[in-house]
């Protein structure tokens, strides 16, 4: 799934609120609650809130590169990371914040949410699994995993964990998108489209229940119907694999050869993007590695 359709997921998707939003944080090493830190992460905060991007991020990074075990400092960086669009970064935050505190469901929710966007589905897996046995009654949790398992093609382990978030929150839209996903896969294709229909009462243009209904109706022979789902899907998720995967087989079947072998190619280049992202992960230093000797 890509950024935008994971920041649904986020406890907030702007730079400014997801910087400043206030986390129940651990004692800090006495390097983490030094003046010179705290300067550097108003100073963050107030570029952020000017819209300065860059500055706020190269601040940042010098605030990491000071005190790069500093709960407080590792946090920051990754809701800012995170609400920049960059996973990559949260990431190389996020996981040593939850090798530090284990118990913490909020770190671990987020570096599954960011796995997810990276394209680490079976790493994004284990971690929500952990942030749900932590927190059992977090909807999100649940909704997330059910959408990581459905990647894997997971679909009835993805039934359970979505199930159990419907059953928390039953008119949930990212749940009943998710599930509709999933009956999908699972071939129940009745109960997919009602699903989607549900999602797509509340939001029209929500990418997953538009591919759930493309999908569904290829599935039963209705091309022009499947085309016209997939074709705002894809507009609603330009980098949606899945999407154009299957809008490239709907109007192979309405005889629009052009189109198809277009969508086609947009499918693979969005597939290796996510390739791309997992390959430039696994060869990004740690945060560690920026602490000044």
């Amino acid at each position: 799934m890509s950024a935008r359709g994971q920041a649904r997921l986020l406890p907030g998707a702007t730079l400014v609120p997801l910087l400043l939003a206030p986390v129940c944080l651990h004692a800090q090493s006495e390097s983490a609650t030094t003046e010179s830190i705290r300067g550097l992460l108003d100073q963050a905060r107030s570029l952020a809130s000017r819209n300065e991007i860059a500055a706020a991020a190269e601040t940042l990074g010098e605030a990491v590169s000071l005190a790069p075990n500093s709960e407080e400092v590792l946090n920051a960086y990754a809701r800012f990371s995170l609400g920049r669009g960059n996973p990559i970064q949260a990431i190389l935050a996020l996981e040593p914040l939850t090798r530090m505190h284990p118990r913490e469901t909020e770190y671990a929710y987020l570096l599954g949410v960011a796995r997810m966007q990276v394209g680490e589905m079976s790493d994004a897996v284990a971690t929500l699994h952990d942030a749900a046995a932590l927190d059992p009654g977090r909807v999100l949790t649940h909704v997330a995993l059910g959408l990581a398992l459905n990647r894997l093609n997971r679909f009835d382990e993805a039934r359970e964990a979505l199930s159990t978030a419907l059953r928390l929150e039953p008119d949930n839209v990212e749940g009943l998108a998710a599930m509709s996903e999933t009956a999908e896969g699972l071939g129940l294709l009745a109960e997919a489209t009602r699903l989607a229909g549900r999602a797509l009462a509340v939001n029209p243009d929500h990418p997953t229940a538009l591919v759930t209904v493309g999908a569904s109706s290829l599935k039963e022979g209705r091309f022009e119907e499947a085309r016209e789902a997939l074709t705002r899907a894809v507009a609603a998720e330009p980098e949606s694999v899945k999407g154009h995967y299957q809008l490239s087989l709907a109007l192979a079947r309405l005889g629009d050869r052009e189109g198809a072998e277009r969508h086609l190619r947009l499918s693979r280049e969005a597939q290796a993007a996510v390739e791309q992202s997992t390959r430039r992960l696994r060869t990004m230093p740690a945060l560690e590695s920026r602490a000044v000797p």
